[in-house]
């Protein structure tokens, strides 16, 4: 790749609300790599690029090919504001983006077909949305009535999603009619979307829940298989919900939205409980504790 080339894709910029994973993807096929890795391994190496240190993080490269800075980019196009919840933004630099970089939580790429023939007719092709990606979401926000598809390729993200909408390459996954689960799935993707949306403003602190009664929930197989985890994890969760936990580890947002959701009956109820402890300009917006 040239220095040309690199200076050149200081103006292709990530999409709204497109997920680091697949903004890395459209780059490598615009300048025909054989994948996404390869590309971002070429761009670091670079004089004119980010880094000649393989090690420099990926989400560091696409934030200088995006003309941003690695918090805004971090913020707006990476999971990393869900999946890192309780740590703010001095701590995606140093403990987040390094092991999380392009890592989405669910174990497969989610698109909504219609969100693609849209993107296609205003742009030619379509991108991945950081919203679909949440885990539990069956339909697209835009489109309450699409339901999600998934792709269970390899590499999907390497790709745009109409390349696999035209192959046909798409997997619906089937829907638990159960009413009671059906509920408890709206509110962990709301909770799930917020904390999205909140994520880096936001300080979770542990508490005692003394004489508070938690509701028990147990995962359904498929809701395990989507997430990517066996039953060591359904395990481990089970066991989170009913007692205390001594501590909390710096990537656990799935497990804060999964605890929230067994507590609360909507997010606004989850948002109503976190106590604002400070405003701070310097973050673009609100500090929030959580009391789980």
């Amino acid at each position: 790749m040239s220095s040309a080339v690199i200076d050149a894709l200081q103006n292709v910029k990530a999409l709204p609300d497109e997920v680091a994973a697949g903004h890395a993807g459209r780059l490598r096929l615009m300048n025909d790599y054989p994948n996404a890795r390869s590309f971002l391994n070429a761009a670091r190496l670079q004089p004119s690029g980010p880094s000649r240190a393989l090690g420099y993080p990926d989400l560091h490269v696409l934030a200088k090919l995006n003309n941003q800075s690695v918090r805004v980019y971090v913020a707006k196009h990476s999971m990393i504001p869900f999946t890192c919840f309780p740590q703010s933004y001095r701590a995606w630099d140093t403990r987040c983006v390094h092991y999380h970089g392009l890592s989405t939580p669910r174990a497969f790429a989610y698109l909504c077909a219609e969100c693609v023939r849209e993107d296609r007719s205003a742009r030619g092709f379509g991108h991945w949305r950081r919203c679909h990606q949440l885990v539990g979401r069956e339909h697209c926000t835009a489109h309450p009535f699409t339901r999600l598809t998934r792709v269970d390729q390899v590499r999907p993200f390497d790709r745009c999603p109409s390349h696999w909408v035209d192959k046909g390459c798409l997997i619906t996954d089937p829907i638990i009619e159960d009413e009671a689960y059906q509920l408890w799935r709206r509110r962990l993707v709301e909770i799930e979307q917020l904390m999205l949306d909140l994520g880096g403003r936001c300080r979770v602190q542990q508490q005692t829940p003394t004489g508070v009664t938690n509701r028990t929930f147990d995962l359904p197989d498929m809701f395990l298989y989507e997430m990517g985890f066996g039953r060591r994890w359904k395990r481990e969760h089970r066991a989170k919900t009913t007692g205390v936990r001594r501590g909390l580890p710096s990537a656990d947002g799935q497990w804060i939205a999964l605890r929230l959701a067994s507590r609360f009956n909507s997010a606004e109820d989850a948002l109503n409980a976190c106590e604002l402890i400070l405003a701070c300009s310097r973050f673009g917006g609100k500090l929030y504790r959580l009391i789980l």
